[in-house]
């Protein structure tokens, strides 16, 4: 099954409320496409998750890089004047 995370939010709400009165006519059809549409949102929602972790931790990360860099560096400094 190939994994589409182009439609937005609310056309997937929309697409759930349309389920309910078609759910009362055929529930095996209604149940699938349900199955469907969550794992949609999942994937929706997975994706927000690992967008955010990368904006919150990749500063993070950045910032740490850099600090190490700058204490190698100025411990390197500090040898060479103790020499």
């Amino acid at each position: 099954m190939e994994n589409n995370c182009d439609e937005t939010l609310w056309e997937r709400i929309c697409a759930m409320s349309e389920i309910i009165p078609t759910f009362l006519r055929n529930p095996m059809r209604c149940l699938g496409k349900f199955l469907w549409s969550s794992y949609q949102f999942t994937c929706e929602a997975s994706y927000l998750l690992f967008v955010m972790s990368v904006i919150t931790l990749g500063p993070v990360v950045y910032e740490t890089e850099q600090e190490r860099q700058l204490e190698k560096s100025f411990q390197e400094s500090q040898t060479k004047i103790d020499k």
